[in-house]
């Protein structure tokens, strides 16, 4: 990969991260809308026992994807001045930036965790009535927003990959291993959250990231081709010398 195409794939990987991370918040928003507006309507009784464990769960969750929304455009505008002035310092900061953008994210869904529990639990006792009128778009909302932080997860691990490679101060083996590692481990993430969530966005993003994680880790087109070479150039030299033996009658 070239270097402006490198740079093209990092800046779309971040706006990418971008954009999905505010749609995110949009569905939380609409998320919260049915919490305090539909749920009314099936017996849910306001009371600040449930109300201000769930507002503080809210409102730090969307703080966290609005903060990592503004990491991402830091992340670009450092990334951008880098490539006009150069200097391994910018790049250093990019990475620590996508690696708090990555953190963020986590955390909010760590946060919607909570709030999910005070919803399908908590609000029981409180005269909230289940049914599939409120609870559907419910899902839907969520299941989207938990997808949207998915793909931003995944957006940003390219993107820091996309920079260690940039970097070029990791000898090439070494930079394989750490870009598979990279993918695997966000991959197996990825699995975790949606065997913890049962979200299957997640765990098709799971997949595809360990099975090219482990692919990267094990097959490396450059081995490959040496050992071929190697095999080709040096059983037909063994088989040789071991026939002109024979001839010679040499033992």
């Amino acid at each position: 990969m070239s270097v402006s195409s490198r740079y093209s794939a990092i800046l779309l990987s971040l706006s990418a991260g971008a954009i999905t991370k505010g749609i995110s918040i949009f569905f939380f928003i609409r998320l919260d809308q049915i919490v305090h507006s539909d749920l009314y309507r099936y017996g849910l009784i306001f009371d600040s026992k449930w109300a201000l464990p769930y507002w503080w769960s809210l409102r730090i969750m969307i703080s966290l994807l609005a903060a990592a929304v503004l990491v991402s455009i830091l992340s670009a505008m450092v990334l951008m001045f880098y490539r006009r002035k150069g200097g391994r310092k910018s790049l250093d900061k990019v990475r620590l930036l996508l690696l708090a953008d990555i953190g963020m994210s986590g955390s909010s869904t760590i946060l919607f965790k909570r709030l999910d529990t005070i919803v399908h639990s908590d609000l029981y006792r409180f005269g909230l009535e289940f049914d599939l009128g409120w609870a559907m778009p419910y899902w839907t909302y969520a299941s989207l927003a938990l997808g949207c932080i998915g793909i931003t997860i995944v957006a940003t691990v390219v993107s820091v990959v996309l920079v260690v490679l940039r970097a070029s101060v990791i000898a090439r083996d070494v930079s394989a291993k750490l870009v598979s590692s990279v993918f695997f481990s966000a991959g197996i993430v990825s699995l975790v959250f949606s065997i913890y969530f049962s979200s299957s966005i997640l765990a098709f993003i799971g997949l595809g990231l360990v099975f090219w994680g482990a692919l990267m880790l094990y097959v490396r087109s450059e081995d490959y081709v040496k050992e071929i070479l190697l095999v080709k150039t040096t059983l037909p030299m063994l088989q040789n010398l071991e026939y002109l033996l024979t001839k010679l009658d040499y033992k």
